[in-house]
């Protein structure tokens, strides 16, 4: 990992927990394991790096999840198969990189114009994705009458918030359901499952949805 990277990767743990105005660049420096003056030679200021951080997520979001459900696209392929694909990669990258939504969130609350300046970066850099593929597959599937006709757009909203929320309010779920450590592993597996199961049966016709058998792991009581 390169010294510019190791920086942005510390300071979305800074930002996600701190948030922007709380985060100091000597903060990031030391949980980078380099001196301030590296941090200011990479990024001119703390609302570039905040802005460089937040590319860096979309970036990664945009790429691992789109393009790794892209690889197993083949001509003919069944849209919902592509969907869950699409919603199982998007949940797993979650969960392995639990700051990333609380960054997202700390944006969306306080610093919406740094919001903007990365999506639209990402528009100008990577123009492949916008529109965002999974607005094709959702629409492809409604063509074909696989899906129901629903609202691509706001599908597309409830499958990345439907996780989204969950890992931001993951520790009071584990709290309210009383869920100890093994329990919590468990449970989400089984999450993964919900959140396919839910969308999916949301949007497949009768037909299709009569003909799918998702198999639910149940949490251990």
């Amino acid at each position: 990992m390169n010294s510019k990277t190791k920086i942005i990767e510390a300071a979305i743990a800074v930002f996600a927990t701190k948030g922007k105005h709380g985060a100091r660049m000597e903060e990031v420096a030391a949980k980078a394991g380099l001196n301030k003056a590296m941090v200011y030679y990479y990024f001119s200021d703390k609302d570039n790096l905040f802005r460089q951080c937040l590319l860096h997520v979309f970036a990664q979001i945009f790429s691992l999840v789109l393009r790794r459900a892209s690889k197993k696209k083949k001509p003919g392929r069944d849209p919902a198969v592509e969907l869950e694909q699409i919603m199982r990669h998007h949940f797993k990258l979650m969960a392995q990189n639990p700051l990333w939504p609380r960054l997202i969130f700390s944006a969306l609350i306080n610093e919406e114009e740094h919001l903007k300046w990365a999506i639209d970066s990402l528009k100008k850099n990577a123009p492949e994705f916008f529109p965002l593929p999974v607005l094709a597959v959702i629409e492809r599937g409604i063509a074909q009458k696989k899906f129901r006709p629903v609202d691509p757009k706001q599908t597309a909203v409830s499958l990345a918030g439907t996780n989204v929320i969950y890992f931001l309010g993951r520790p009071l779920a584990n709290i309210l359901l009383g869920l100890e450590a093994e329990e919590q592993k468990s449970f989400l597996a089984a999450r993964e499952e919900s959140v396919v199961d839910l969308i999916l049966h949301g949007i497949l016709q009768k037909k299709a949805e009569g003909k799918r058998k998702i198999k639910m792991k149940r949490t251990k009581s």
